[in-house]
């Protein structure tokens, strides 16, 4: 049966008024003017400020919705100031999700926040229009801090995240074996690349971000990229003075420690030795050749996992209880949260 009507609905996103929540997650991902088809198989409801309309799905049937986002009220009717409201609001959603380990979620506010980031763009106390630059002044210094922030939580939650692997049937190199090089272009620690090197464009002299930059290159097996990042943070720290500075000098001083070890490792892979554990464990890899060298050189130290792309005390995502247990060491600049 077929049945067509049109009306026009409000709806609040993340106050529970949309049910299914999984339609809720497809209306998230509606830009303005943008038609979309959601087909719904379950019964659900749109809120519509004092009205309900609620639809019956019978078993079997599924209804399709066809969508068009005519304004979004949250950033349109917002004065810039508002905006940021939600965007800390969403932010915070997104953190509490990152800190339940679900990193797909995390990403789905943090992208929401920063839809309205680039909403506040028509702002001229934000961005210079000639320059498309952040103003220096007061709401422009507000805007760009979120920003900054909101990359850095996308690129921690990225590199929770793990690869992609490659389809069987390689579109690139037709069949046969999967191309590692391939696998490298869908891995998660690539978009936490573009994310980071965004940051570092509004923020250059981030040490914070040059670690985790670092840990993204090191999650793509490319320890001198990672090397090259740690050591300027480590420059950056020690020209700077301030309370925590030793902790963050010690902190860098650990990721090159760990890079050039892994950096060694790799020089001697086409030694005899290291062919005969590769040909016995053809999966080994520097990681755990690493790991297992830094547990043989201290049997009686523990070692709790330490994450360089978790969050840290100026403003990351809470870490993830589920999985990292007893705290994390943020990347870079010690531990707590971006805020």
């Amino acid at each position: 049966e077929s049945i067509q009507s049109r009306r026009n609905v409000t709806v609040v996103m993340g106050c529970g008024t949309v049910d299914p929540p999984l339609l809720e997650m497809a209306l998230q991902h509606l830009r303005m003017g943008q038609p979309a088809e959601i087909k719904v198989a379950e019964a659900h409801s749109f809120d519509n400020r004092n009205d309900t309309y609620t639809t019956k799905v019978a078993e079997g049937k599924a209804v399709l919705y066809k969508v068009t986002m005519i304004t979004d009220l949250s950033a349109d009717e917002q004065s810039t100031e508002g905006r940021m409201q939600l965007v800390s609001i969403r932010k915070d959603k997104g953190n509490a999700f990152f800190a339940a380990g679900q990193f797909r979620k995390a990403l789905g506010w943090y992208g929401r926040s920063m839809t309205l980031i680039g909403a506040s763009g028509d702002d001229e106390r934000v961005v210079n229009a000639t320059t498309q630059t952040y103003c220096n002044t007061p709401e422009g210094d507000m805007v760009k801090e979120l920003e900054v922030s909101l990359l850095m939580n996308s690129a921690a939650t990225y590199l929770k995240l793990p690869a992609i692997p490659p389809p069987d049937d390689s579109t690139l190199n037709g069949p046969g074996p999967p191309d590692p090089a391939e696998a490298v272009l869908q891995h998660p620690a690539k978009l936490a690349l573009v994310a980071i090197d965004r940051a570092l464009m509004l923020l250059p002299n981030s040490s914070k971000a040059l670690l985790r930059r670092g840990s993204a290159h090191e999650q793509l097996m490319e320890y001198q990229l990672a090397l090259v990042d740690a050591s300027m943070a480590l420059a950056l720290e020690q020209s700077s003075h301030g309370a925590q500075n030793a902790a963050r000098i010690a902190t860098c001083h650990a990721h090159i420690r760990r890079y050039n070890q892994k950096l060694r490792l790799e020089d001697k892979k086409d030694s005899p030795l290291f062919r005969k554990m590769f040909a016995a464990a053809p999966q080994t890899t520097i990681d755990e050749i690493a790991a297992s060298d830094t547990n043989a050189s201290h049997p009686h130290t523990s070692h709790p996992h330490t994450s360089q792309h978790s969050p840290s005390t100026s403003g990351d995502p809470p870490p993830p209880q589920a999985r990292e247990a007893g705290g994390t060491e943020g990347v870079g600049m010690g531990r707590g949260r971006d805020g």
